[in-house]
């Protein structure tokens, strides 16, 4: 180094020293070899701590994902869950006991819209009738002050009803003895089931208020398909929660075999001759829960009922409480009825 300041490498013969304008106006001191070694080991290491890293964080979030993904999944739209728990708001319908409510069930034919009676409160009319109405029965029923419970078979296959071609096969059970252009179904077949939220939101898109599903009692009928009361149970459960998601209520269809485990998840009862058959007692169990039981006798005089027939048929249910409603219809559950 010169007293001057400018770096000067030793010469070879031949070569020579030569001060570039650089040079001239800064001192340029000797580059250290140890430092530019040091330098380029940190990046070096740098470098590989960014790899590490990106490594780290990529099997992190595959693990993350993975782990999302093993836990139980959040039920769809279209299914619920299996025992659902039982309803706790009023976004649906939910008759009272009052003494003052009447009720009628016409499933033959579309209700006429000449026979709405002022008196009869509630209506129980068949889902696939009423839709075929203009204008819509259901809507005239409502402008009167009316309310609409819609029935339909959610345990047999019905051949005649619209929809009866998305069966398959092996839903089908036994032929229903009295009704042979029916079939038990099997309630658990995702299928069947398919076809009943189909249903219910039929009964949404026609302002039904509640629904009416008939034949849950497959358990204690010859059905075919080896069905218990358990799986009325589930299936019971499973279309409370599905009526209750649509905002529509839902009784339970005869079945009182299972009304302690069913009681909690639906609004109401319809029964069907339980004066006859003396088990009127069995329903007691709806009304104090603070829930009606709508029930239906069957004379064989019908519709030619003697006074002395009705008395017995109204006072034979043994029930003194509000919340029993009996009404006397023929077998085919035309229009014909007299009220308790």
């Amino acid at each position: 180094m010169s007293s001057g300041g400018v770096f000067k490498s030793p010469l070879t013969s031949g070569e020579i020293a030569v001060n570039t304008p650089l040079m001239a106006s800064k001192e340029q001191k000797p580059v250290n070899p140890h430092k530019i070694f040091t330098r380029k080991c940190n990046i070096i290491l740098g470098l590989i701590f960014l790899f590490l890293l990106a490594i780290g964080l990529a099997l992190g979030l595959t693990f993350g994902l993975r782990h999302h993904d093993s836990s139980p999944s959040e039920p769809t739209p279209t299914t619920s869950p299996s025992n659902p728990l039982p309803p706790t708001n009023g976004s649906f319908w939910t008759p009272n006991l009052n003494a003052s409510n009447t009720w009628n069930i016409e499933l033959l034919s579309a209700l006429d819209p000449a026979k709405i009676y002022a008196n009869t409160t509630i209506y129980d009319i068949d889902l696939f009738l009423s839709a075929n109405t203009t204008p819509s029965i259901i809507s005239t029923l409502h402008s009167q002050n009316h309310k609409v419970i819609c029935y339909f078979s959610a345990g047999t296959i019905e051949d005649f009803r619209p929809d009866s071609n998305r069966f398959l096969p092996s839903d089908y059970g036994k032929v229903l003895p009295d009704w042979p252009n029916e079939h038990w179904a099997n309630t658990s077949s995702p299928n069947v089931r398919a076809i009943m939220q189909s249903r219910l939101d039929m009964a949404v898109n026609q302002s039904c208020d509640a629904v009416d599903p008939d034949n849950v009692d497959g358990y204690s009928n010859d059905n075919g398909l080896k069905l218990t009361e358990d799986d009325s149970i589930d299936y019971m459960q499973w279309l409370s929660a599905e009526a209750h998601t649509r905002g529509l209520g839902i009784g339970l269809k005869n079945a009182g075999e299972i009304i302690d485990r069913i009681v909690d998840y639906v609004q109401f009862a319809v029964n069907e001759q339980c004066v006859q058959y003396e088990e009127c007692d069995t329903w007691q169990t709806f009304i104090d829960n603070g829930k009606p039981v709508f029930n239906i006798e069957y004379p064989n005089d019908a519709p030619k009922v003697s006074s002395a027939e009705k008395k017995k048929v109204c006072d034979g249910s043994g029930i003194q409480s509000d919340g029993f409603f009996t009404v006397i219809k023929k077998m085919e559950l035309d229009d014909w009825v007299e009220a308790c």
